[in-house]
């Protein structure tokens, strides 16, 4: 037996609930995963989805950012007003991330119910991902209102350092009247 695959422990803090035939408890049934085989060697093979996972949404997004300008353009818009520059935590990555982990964690599911419920089938590396995915985009979707705010002030400072545009009297975009 290697070492316990990571938060495997913590639910042995868990003495509720009833599993399978011999109606076990959460920790009962980590307890009997972990003696079945499921420990950080496996979780390690388990992570090898989850990174592939990973390598292609940030592939598409460094692709699809460089060859369509549209695109960078809004994301840039959208960093500039949240103040995330990073792509993890841009929110339409966010959101992205969260609808890939919850397409991978209901292809586990049915995988587990094709197993007939073999908790040693789960992949709780792709669980945890799913777990981190959806505190994230649950995170970006309720800013504060004093960030929203500070994004507001940041963004319009950035327009005001541009300066205003020139605008002459032949141009069809400056106002007239018409009498």
């Amino acid at each position: 037996m290697g070492v316990p695959a990571p938060g495997l422990t913590l639910l042995n803090f868990a003495q509720f609930g009833s599993f399978g035939s011999s109606d076990r408890t959460i920790a009962e049934l980590a307890k009997w995963m972990y003696l079945k085989g499921y420990d950080s060697r496996h979780f390690l093979t388990m992570s090898t989805s989850v990174a592939a996972l990973e390598t292609c949404l940030r592939t598409y997004w460094i692709v699809r950012r460089e060859l369509d300008p549209a695109f960078a353009d809004d994301i840039e818009h959208e960093a500039e007003l949240t103040g995330c520059y990073h792509i993890g935590d841009h929110p339409r990555f966010q959101a992205m991330a969260f609808g890939a982990y919850a397409i991978a964690v209901a292809a586990d599911t049915g995988k587990v119910a094709a197993y007939h419920g073999n908790p040693l089938a789960i992949n709780y590396a792709e669980w945890l991902g799913f777990l981190r995915a959806t505190y994230k985009f649950a995170q970006g979707r309720t800013p504060s209102p004093t960030n929203v705010l500070i994004g507001a002030s940041l963004n319009n400072a950035a327009a005001l350092s541009r300066g205003w545009p020139d605008l002459g009297a032949a141009d069809p975009a400056f106002p007239s009247l018409d009498l």
